[in-house]
């Protein structure tokens, strides 16, 4: 008799299939009989031939792409899907978070989601009225609790969702993507509740495009690809794999797309040189422009490190810009502004809340605010200067401008002279061989990896590398690598659309072309928020992504 466990999980062979209807035309077909109307059905397998067991107390981590089949996977396991073929046991009690605002009612408020959630998750009222406090509490949403889930941030919405799956009796979390949406604070909560439910030997199921999520939350990861199984391992194993693979794809659709390097592309590069070169800054540096009889800013405040001097912040610390100012006469379609520059000119970063899709359509007169947050701000220790502005429709006539005349230092230390504090990962070993790479497409923000020329042994003398933006040899970022590392790997490689090269020890290496549909100004994109207060009577909305 075997003394093996019964798994929580055991899948054999499971597959499912979609029929997916192909039409052209298909406002016009509408219209027409249904005899007339001319349909293809596509038969589309989301999953395919995928075997794996999970044993009690084991934790699974599930990495793939868009359509990779993440979502199908944890759909067949919670049983919101039937199985196309193959076989599937569970043995325990689930609880599931598999999209964003699933089972929510966007005219309920938050209160009453909870409650109608907790039911449709399968908890007695009961225990929903016991927990109900420790839930809101976990949710950080007391003040928003009688008010419409409509008016929800998708980063709010996630974290009521959370807070009611994780309440509930369960043998089986499943999680799917939902933690990339939450601010950083709160994903490190979820995390340390991870680790006390795998403390109680409670199975988690995660899926995601991070690797970095993963790591110490799971006993194996599991790569799809395409519906099939690519990998299955330990998760560092599987995060090399995944990244390399990520890699391949990329390298294949950069030399098969052409179009990357287009004549468009490098026009957009050259208008973004002229907005964010020395010319047009050195005009007005340091001055005040705008004529301020219709709208003018009264102060700028910048808040920094605690305990440091204002104007002052530490390296990689949070920097937020306070902007008061008040509005004469009603004005139509205007934008609020704030870039960073360093001493010598040069334009860092520049977001507004164009570019970051709110529309002000009209803005009443009376005193307001805005404020924009940085998170982290990763850039060099230094001196810097902070611009405001309020901007017309056009960004031609401003009526305030302070051009670079708040000063801001960045205090601490940093290895190397770059600009820009990108996070990078040496690695020792690949579980793909790599390919030599003499160019790199990538769109700001995506995971890139560089290949580093293989060289002779050469003692303990570093690799010198760094990434210079091409027109103007500015040093965005620079480090010192140890002998053995054989690519560097950035997570997030937030440099904006330009041509950059990868330079190392003084030779260019790899040409970095970066694309995006980001039109911020500046060389560096950081993750930031915007609060609006604006006087009443004036008119605001927040545009979808395109």
């Amino acid at each position: 008799m075997s003394d093996k466990p019964t798994p929580v999980i055991e899948v054999q062979r499971l597959g499912k299939q979609f029929n997916v209807p192909h039409q052209k035309g298909a406002l016009i077909f509408a219209l027409l009989p249904q005899l007339l109307r001319r349909q293809r059905i596509e038969e589309f397998w989301a999953l395919r031939e995928l075997s794996l067991s999970i044993a009690p107390g084991n934790s699974l981590g599930i990495l793939g792409t868009n359509g990779a089949g993440k979502t199908t996977l944890l759909s067949l396991l919670a049983g919101i899907l039937t199985p196309t073929e193959g076989t599937l046991t569970v043995n325990g009690n689930i609880s599931c978070l598999l999209g964003l605002g699933s089972g929510f009612e966007p005219e309920l408020t938050g209160e009453e989601n909870l409650l109608l959630n907790g039911l449709i998750l399968g908890m007695p009222m009961s225990e929903i009225r016991e927990k109900y406090q420790s839930m809101v509490s976990f949710a950080e949403l007391d003040g928003f609790l009688d008010t419409p889930i409509k008016i929800y941030s998708s980063g709010m919405q996630a974290r009521l969702g959370f807070a009611i799956a994780v309440h509930k009796n369960f043998d089986i979390l499943m999680v799917d993507e939902i933690l990339s949406v939450g601010d950083l604070a709160f994903q490190e909560k979820c995390r340390r509740k991870f680790l006390e439910f795998r403390a109680e030997q409670k199975t988690l199921i995660i899926a995601t495009q991070s690797p970095d999520m993963l790591q110490g939350l799971c006993d194996e990861v599991l790569v799809l690809d395409r519906g099939h199984l690519a990998y299955l391992g330990h998760p560092e194993a599987a995060s090399t794999f995944y990244s390399e693979f990520i890699l391949r794809r990329r390298r294949r659709s950069a030399s098969a797309d052409s179009r990357l390097l287009s004549p468009d592309l490098k026009l957009a590069w050259t208008e973004r040189r002229h907005l964010c070169g020395p010319s047009r800054i050195k005009a007005w540096w340091g001055e005040r422009k705008g004529s301020r009889n219709l709208c003018e800013i009264i102060s700028v405040q910048l808040s920094g490190s605690p305990g440091k001097e204002p104007g002052t912040v530490s390296v990689g610390k949070p920097l937020e810009v306070q902007v008061r100012f008040r509005c004469h006469n009603a004005l139509k379609d205007p934008h609020f502004g704030i870039a960073l520059f360093r001493e010598d000119q040069t334009y860092v970063f520049g977001p507004n809340t164009r570019y970051d899709r709110y529309q002000i359509e009209t803005l009443a007169p009376g005193n307001g605010e805005f404020c924009l947050r940085f998170p982290r701000l990763a850039l060099a220790p230094g001196r810097y200067r902070v611009s405001v502005a309020i901007w017309d429709e056009d960004e031609q006539n401003p009526y305030d401008y302070l051009c670079a005349t708040i000063p801001l230092t960045v205090a601490g230390s940093a290895k190397g002279s770059g600009l820009c504090l990108l996070t990078c990962k040496p690695r020792r070993r690949s579980a793909l061989p790599l390919l030599e790479m003499k160019e790199a497409i990538v769109t700001t923000g995506d995971f890139l990896s560089l290949p580093l020329p293989k060289r002779p042994q050469s003692g303990d003398v570093p690799i010198h590398v760094r990434i210079i933006r091409q027109w103007d040899r500015l040093v965005c970022f620079e480090a010192e690598v140890k002998p053995g590392f054989i690519s560097l790997e950035f997570p997030k490689f937030d440099l904006l659309p330009e041509e950059y090269g990868l330079e190392v020890d003084d030779k260019l290496h790899t040409r970095i072309f970066v694309k995006s549909g980001r039109r911020d100004h500046g060389v560096l994109w950081m993750p930031h928020r915007w609060t609006l207060k604006l006087p009443k009577g004036s008119i605001v909305r927040r545009l979808r992504k395109q």
